[in-house]
Order: C-alpha cells, then sequence, then structure tokens
C-alpha cells in the first residue's frame, strides 16, 4: 500500500496553513500569494559547558512549510516571505522528498 503524501500535505495546510505573500529578492520580484506552515521554535545550546563557568543560548529556529509546486521556483536565500504583517528572510530551503519544502527563515527587523 502507497501513502498519498500529497494528500496528507494538503489536510495539514487546510488545518494548520495560513496565508502568506512570498517575494523573490531581486529584480523582478513579484509578491505571490501562498499558504504554508509557520513553525517558531527555538533551540536551546549550552556553549564551553554548560551551568556557572559555560554559556547558554538560545537560537531561533522558524520555518515554513509549504508545497513544493506552491511556488513554480525554488526558494533562495535573501527571498521574503510576509506572514500577518511579519517578514521574514529565507536563510536556506530544502525539499523533503514527500511534496514539501522546508524553508529556514530568519525575522527581518526594521
Amino acid at each position: 500500500m502507497s501513502i498519498d503524501f500529497g494528500f496528507l500535505i494538503d489536510a495539514c495546510l487546510e488545518h494548520f496553513g495560513t496565508s502568506m505573500i512570498y517575494t523573490r529578492s531581486g529584480p523582478g520580484g513579484v509578491p505571490t500569494a501562498v499558504s504554508g506552515i509557520l513553525t517558531d521554535t527555538r533551540k536551546e545550546a549550552s556553549l564551553m559547558g554548560a551551568g556557572f563557568s559555560g554559556f547558554d543560548a538560545v537560537i531561533p529556529n522558524t520555518r515554513i512549510e509549504m508545497r513544493s509546486d506552491a511556488l513554480g521556483f525554488t526558494p533562495a536565500e535573501g527571498d521574503l516571505i510576509t506572514v500577518d504583517g511579519t517578514n521574514y528572510r529565507v536563510r536556506s530551503a530544502f525539499d523533503d522528498g514527500f511534496g514539501s519544502i522546508i524553508i529556514v527563515v530568519d525575522l527581518q527587523h526594521g
């Protein structure tokens, strides 16, 4: 039995997705409306040993997931994604092999 990942992706986008505007960086960057799932988490890391003598850090790990064919092109570093008035810059993107693309983004300040 094979699994229809496209069906699963569509179901997740329908229930958890939000509207976004994707704009390519550089000339000809036309804003495109897409649906995606924004996941804003944090990772904790201890550098140079934990505790009193070490340095603890909290690292943002913000990702957006959408269908691989939603844009018609591969997301590139520096592209802009706007979600509910908040801007994010694409840091990297990779295809998960099951019909989704995972886009790692950074919050755009100012």
